[in-house]
Order: C-alpha cells, then sequence, then structure tokens
C-alpha cells in the first residue's frame, strides 16, 4: 500500500517544486514590470522638461530676433521701440558707420534665426525620440504583463490540479485506514505477514 502512494507523494512534492518555481518566476516579472513603468516615467518627465526648455529657449530666441530686426517684443510697446530706434539712428554720423550698424544688425539677425532654426529641429528630434522612447517602453511593459497573466494563469491552473491529487491521496490513505479496521472485526480471517 505504501508503495501505491510513493508516485502521488512524489507527484505532489514535483507540483509543490512547480508551484513555488511560478511564484518565483510570478515575482520576478513583477519586479521587472514595476522598473520598466519607472524607467518609463523618468524618461518621459526627461522628455517633457526638456521640452518645455527648449521652448521657452526657442521663445527667447524668437524675441531676441524681433528686436534685432526692429519689430517691438510683446513686452515693449511701440513707443520705446520707436524712440530707441530713434536715438541709434541719430547717434550714427556717417553713412560708413550707418553701413556698418545694418550689416552687424543683419548679421545678428541672421544668427539668431539660424540658432533658432537648429534649435527648432533639435526640438522635432527631441519629439522623434520621445514617441520611440514611449512606444519601446510601453512594448516592454505590455510584454511585462503578459508574462505576469501567464505566470498567473500557471498558477491558477497548478491550483486546480492539486485539490484532485490531494482528494485522491485522501481517498487512498482512508481506504488503507478501513482495512485494517476490517481484519481486526473478522477473526476468522487470515493475518497477512507485516511488511
Amino acid at each position: 500500500m505504501t508503495q501505491d502512494i510513493t508516485p502521488w507523494l512524489n507527484e505532489i512534492k514535483a507540483l509543490q517544486e512547480k508551484i513555488v518555481k511560478l511564484q518565483t518566476e510570478l515575482n520576478v516579472a513583477q519586479d521587472s514590470a514595476s522598473k520598466w513603468r519607472q524607467l518609463y516615467n523618468t524618461e518621459a518627465q526627461q522628455r517633457r522638461t526638456e521640452t518645455q526648455l527648449a521652448q521657452e529657449t526657442i521663445q527667447t530666441l524668437k524675441a531676441q530676433a524681433q528686436k534685432l530686426q526692429g519689430f517691438p517684443s510683446v513686452e515693449e510697446s511701440i513707443d520705446e521701440s520707436a524712440t530707441t530706434i530713434e536715438q541709434q539712428i541719430e547717434n550714427l554720423q556717417t553713412l560708413a558707420e550707418f553701413k556698418a550698424q545694418i550689416i552687424k544688425v543683419v548679421q545678428e539677425r541672421d544668427r539668431a534665426f539660424a540658432q533658432v532654426q537648429k534649435l527648432t529641429e533639435a526640438l522635432e528630434q527631441e519629439q522623434v525620440n520621445h514617441t520611440n522612447t514611449r512606444t519601446s517602453l510601453t512594448n516592454a511593459l505590455a510584454d511585462a504583463v503578459d508574462i505576469l497573466a501567464k505566470a498567473k494563469a500557471n498558477k491558477q491552473q497548478k491550483s486546480e490540479i492539486t485539490p484532485d491529487i490531494q482528494s485522491k491521496t485522501e481517498a487512498n490513505i482512508q481506504a488503507q485506514n478501513q482495512i485494517p479496521l476490517e481484519e481486526s472485526f473478522s477473526p476468522n480471517a487470515a493475518k497477512l505477514p507485516p511488511n
């Protein structure tokens, strides 16, 4: 009889080891998902900060470019900018000074436009990088969630199998316990030698 129980006990032990292994895999998958989620949030915050800084820089450079072109910025009134321009023109006494000042202003304007263009391109590239990062992190997070779901399904499947094995094992043990009781009630029954 004990030989009949041994395979069942071995199978129960193997299933318990599998459950422990699956629980470990589930814990690892949950830790991995948590790490990916944290990385995604960190990367997203970094991208938002960089985008905000780039937009502020672009706004500053646009304001400088408007000043160099002679257009009043939003903060300045039209009268103040006209007065400033008139004062600068009155300080110029010769045509050569006037030409030099115009060349200087045009060069500064061109540099500002080039810098705005570079920052705009950098912002666009950063937005593309952010989108790519978000996509890859979202895919990794989805993979981690799939692994978690599979591990959970395997755990539930194993836990459904385990009660069936336990009930069969309990039935075998009860059947073995009943045999000695029946033998003790029948005095004429032949005695089996002990194992």
